[in-house]
């Protein structure tokens, strides 16, 4: 098995390869003065070929969360229920740790932005997600599947090569962008400016987690494989599509659609997104299970004054089982490199395929305090609804969320920032006297995490 290192030497000889070889492009395509290979520099011209990156880093510490992993791309997951079994925590416990991407995932990337005439560009994005803890690549599912550093958490980021973004495409200014290869779903794109909590990929959920943070239920949907992207602008509106093509074979099991559109002018806002994907997949750490997804969410924001800005949403997703038998995948899945074998293929995951239903909601914003410090509060409700009266097993509750944070800018490329989260589980869903899934003696019903970091942007 290939190590994490060689895997990064590898991403770094290969990344060395593209750049070179798009500079040896731009030479021929530009002919401005614009730089062919460096990084963007406030007043001077964008180069051709752009190297950049993010580096974050933190000290952590949760009340309760399964052991801290060094591939997980938040090391830490605040959303972990306490367990409590036999005297002591079954699993759970308290921890202080350095944390990766307290705010953002450490990443590094290129970016080519080639002239091809008549104001036409063709562009090229390479994106790889690592943990500046341990140098690893973010690997959320080999620390799923082999139960090192088990944090339990999916994620779209498995180790892959280019696991952030990886993609081709061509913009017009009129006719707008179309792009092809493995991108951000529209929830992601969209909650980056909607989500009160800075999207912080530790301190809010919507960061925390591709299930309700980018994926419309599927965490793994968060960036899709194989896609074909269209977006584009008119006047204050925007509007896109994407496809994802697959339901080819196991490897490639997942296909479906996502549409976005929405309206910014002045101090407003509003997005609205809807998806629907056929055989998502999804390891919950003894099988590959195969679900239809459905979701829609709808997104505002308002500049009350030049220092605040209040946001809020909706969304709700629905899972339920696939058209496609689980006969289809008689070799097995391959859940990104990691072999499942085709016993673990599981067709839905309630007999009768009763659906999932969860609503999420949100609400809070942020205030600049100066023009170096941002502050921050968010309100998040996680509600999944009770499918029990149609022959399922979930059970109804509430993740009630806050988040707090407090980001000081030492200038554009650097920043600190201190930041918390008061997680409470409350209902049915999250009560072992009632859910019997939950197998521990007892359950606490909250968890918190404190902690503060720092990131450099280039």
């Amino acid at each position: 098995m290939v190590s994490s290192r060689e895997k990064f030497g590898k991403q770094v000889i290969i990344a060395m390869a593209v750049a070179a070889a798009c500079a040896t492009l731009a030479n021929g395509a530009s002919a401005n003065d614009r730089p062919m290979v460096g990084i963007e520099q406030e007043g001077e011209p964008t180069p051709i070929v752009t190297l950049y990156g993010i580096a974050d880093v933190g000290i952590a510490h949760a009340a309760a969360t399964l052991p801290v992993s060094n591939s997980f791309p938040s090391s830490m997951k605040p959303d972990t229920q306490p367990a409590y079994k036999a005297g002591s925590y079954d699993g759970t416990k308290g921890a202080t740790g350095m944390i990766n991407g307290g705010m953002q995932d450490s990443r590094w990337g290129i970016k080519a932005n080639l002239d091809i005439g008549e104001s036409r560009k063709a562009i090229v994005v390479l994106e790889s997600g690592f943990n500046l803890t341990s140098g690893q690549l973010n690997d959320a599912g080999s620390s799923l599947i082999t139960g090192s550093n088990n944090v339990n958490g999916n994620s779209s980021l498995n180790g892959q090569l280019f696991g952030r973004q990886a993609y081709l495409g061509v913009s017009d200014p009129t006719n707008g962008t179309i792009s092809f290869g493995r991108q951000y779903n529209f929830i992601y794109d969209v909650l980056t400016t909607y989500d009160p909590g800075m999207k912080s990929d530790l301190y809010s959920p919507l960061g925390l987690s591709g299930t309700v943070g980018g994926g419309g239920g599927m965490s793994e949907d968060s960036r899709l494989d194989n896609s074909i992207k269209y977006k584009n602008k008119f006047e204050d509106f925007n509007y896109g599509a994407i496809y994802k093509m697959g339901g080819t074979n196991a490897a490639v099991p997942t296909y479906g659609t996502a549409l976005n559109v929405g309206y910014e002018k002045g101090p407003y806002g509003v997005q609205v997104t809807y998806d629907n994907f056929k055989d998502a997949t999804k390891f919950d750490g003894t099988a590959v299970k195969l679900y239809n997804t459905e979701s829609w969410m709808l997104v505002a924001k308002y500049k009350v004054t030049k220092e605040a800005t209040i946001k809020a949403g909706v969304e709700y997703y629905t899972l339920s089982t696939p058209k496609d038998l689980a006969a289809t995948f008689t070799s097995g899945m391959n859940y990104y490199g990691n072999g499942v074998s085709s016993a673990n293929v599981k067709n839905g995951v309630a007999a009768g395929g009763a659906s999932q239903k969860t609503a999420i909601t949100f609400v809070g914003g942020d205030y600049d305090i100066n023009e170096k410090t941002k502050i921050a509060i968010a309100q998040y409700l996680i509600q999944p609804q009770s499918n029990i009266s149609n022959g399922g097993s979930q059970y109804s509750g509430t993740i009630s969320w806050t988040t707090l944070i407090a980001d000081y800018r030492i200038n554009k490329y650097f920043d600190a920032y201190a930041a918390a989260a008061f997680v409470r589980f409350t209902g049915d869903n999250y009560d072992n006297s009632v859910n019997t899934a939950l197998t521990a003696t007892s359950y606490k019903n909250s968890n918190t995490v404190f902690g503060a970091g720092l990131r450099l942007k280039f």
